[in-house]
This record gives structure tokens, sequence and C-alpha cells, in this order.
């Protein structure tokens, strides 16, 4: 492991900038700046390990969903979205029938645009979207996604 005092400005930080659910991807607090160095490279490998352990499904009434914030996305995302780098976005991913009642909800809930619609059937059976607006109404949106995932779970007929 590498001496942070080497390397002071690429060290992973443990700030609100990189918590579950909220992510700075490309941000300096969770990607090095200068990836030449060895250090400077498993400091990043280290960061996306980490965010990597943190994202992942969310499971209620055994009803697995994935809803995430991206703060800040890079140029992946934002090609997908059809937004600017840099723009939020909520990452929303269901069971079919989950996925689509859930959708409704996000969408309604909040000041959001429906980006990119994985429309159900996919090729893994589920389905979902990539939501855009200011990083609160993406909250907001994913939250009204998981509440509505939680309610679909609890009443499954």
């Amino acid at each position: 492991m590498h001496n942070p005092d080497t390397y002071p400005n690429h060290h992973r930080s443990e700030s609100s900038d990189c918590t579950p659910a909220v992510y700075r991807l490309g941000s300096s607090s969770c990607v090095p700046q200068h990836p030449e160095s060895p250090g400077a490279v498993r400091s990043g490998m280290e960061a996306a390990l980490s965010a990597l352990e943190r994202v992942g499904f969310d499971e209620i009434g055994g009803v697995p969903y994935l809803a995430v914030t991206v703060s800040s996305v890079g140029s992946f995302l934002a090609s997908e979205a059809k937004v600017s780098e840099g723009s939020a976005i909520a990452y929303l991913i269901a069971p079919p029938l989950e996925s689509v009642y859930a959708l409704d909800a996000a969408l309604k809930s909040a000041d959001v645009k429906l980006c990119k619609l994985y429309a159900p059937p996919t090729e893994t059976n589920f389905g979902g979207g990539l939501l855009s607006g200011t990083q609160s109404a993406c909250d907001s949106a994913r939250d009204a996604f998981a509440r509505a995932v939680a309610e679909v779970a609890r009443q499954p007929k």
C-alpha cells in the first residue's frame, strides 16, 4: 500500500463525496489526477474497488433492485443518457413489473426527465432507466423508485 503523504492529492477520500448511493465519478476525491505514478494508479484502483463494494443491488421482500444517484457522470453514462458530462442522473433497475411501476413513481415524484429506458424484457429480464435532473431531484426520484419497488414487493398480487 502506498504512503498517502507521498501523493497527498491522490489518496481515497472518506468524505461524503463518495458515500453509498451518491457518487462523484471522476472527481478528484475518488479518482487520482495523475494516473502515471504507481502510487496514484494503486490509489485509483483502491477507490474503484471501494466504490464497487458499495454499489450493488438492494433487496426488498426478495425483489432485487438498483437505485443509485450519480451526482456527476463521466463520458460513458453521459453518452448513454445523452446528457452533458458532470450532470446528475438516477440509475434505476428492477424486475420487469416493478421497474415499470417504480419508474412511473420516480418520474412523478420529482422534476426529472427519462433519458434512457431499459424496457423489459431485456437481456437480464430487468427493466429501468436513466433519469436526469438536479442532484436533489435525482435523489428524490431514486427514493421514490425504491419505495415503489418495496410497495410492489409487499403486495405482489
